[in-house]
């Protein structure tokens, strides 16, 4: 068995150290959905983490099959960002994408609880798979398939005052008209990937891999919809890397606004 050592359970620090407050201050502001109140002083490396959830083992598979391809991608999105310009992701980026995202399914704490509650045989023999064991079993599946077959990733770059926040989930989920579901997955404040079915990307899209918000409204529906799959999922922190947008959800969303 491997040694133990702090796990970011979802997220990863990959994604999370890009909502750094700056070059020279690499901590976010993050805002506790336990006691809602703002952190302006929390790493990363402090973010969605349990002692011992995964080995080293496990941490060094995920590193090297899902956050090191996923961070190489976010590299070269941010680099259409510095450079004003758009380009097609390869397909092996797309897959990444995929993959990255569904990863992040198969690490929520609450599906292995419902998986082997829902297992008969794992019921019977008192089997409870780790998490370590249980994130190898995507190697095992046709998940990417099933879940992003027929979609398509556009690149949302937001052009307003206004930071798109993040979560220990790191996604949320919503379903289209045309019955698909559909994944947005900001990546740093003013980037995202928007994940989205064939219907959405012809009609919503027109066909384009990239697209601009330029209004405020857009980000913040987005960000509320983050903060909601957030605290359904009971996450502990949603974060970004200004206070000002966790502050209007302090006041939107806590049972007790200050």
């Amino acid at each position: 068995m491997g040694k133990k050592i702090d796990s970011h359970v979802q997220n990863s620090r990959t994604i999370i150290k890009n909502f750094k407050k700056s070059e020279e201050d690499g901590n976010t502001c993050a805002l506790d959905l336990t006691t809602w109140k703002i952190d302006e002083k929390r790493g990363p490396s402090k973010i969605g983490i349990i002692y011992g959830y995964f080995n080293k083992e496990t941490e060094l598979f995920l590193s090297s099959k899902y956050e090191t391809p996923i961070g190489n991608v976010v590299k070269r999105i941010k680099e259409f960002e510095s450079n004003n310009t758009i380009e097609l992701l390869t397909a092996s980026e797309i897959l990444d994408i995929k993959r990255y995202l569904a990863m992040l399914m198969v690490r929520e704490p609450s599906l292995i609880e419902k998986t082997v509650a829902k297992t008969i045989i794992a019921k019977e023999l008192g089997i409870k798979p780790t998490p370590s064991e249980f994130v190898k079993l995507l190697e095992q599946t046709t998940l990417v398939d099933t879940f992003f077959d027929n979609h398509y990733p556009v690149i949302v770059f937001n052009k307003t005052n206004t930071s798109f926040i993040s979560s220990i989930k790191g996604f949320y989920v919503w379903k289209s008209i045309f019955n698909d579901l559909n994944w947005w997955f900001p990546v740093t404040p003013t980037l995202a990937i928007h994940f989205v079915d064939k219907g959405v990307f012809e009609q919503l899209y027109k066909h384009n891999n990239g697209a601009e918000i330029v209004e405020d409204i857009v980000v913040i529906e987005h960000n509320n919809k983050m903060i909601e799959s957030a605290m359904n999922d009971g996450n502990k922190y949603v974060f970004s890397n200004k206070s000002e947008e966790l502050e209007r959800l302090i006041k939107k969303y806590s049972p007790s606004p200050s």
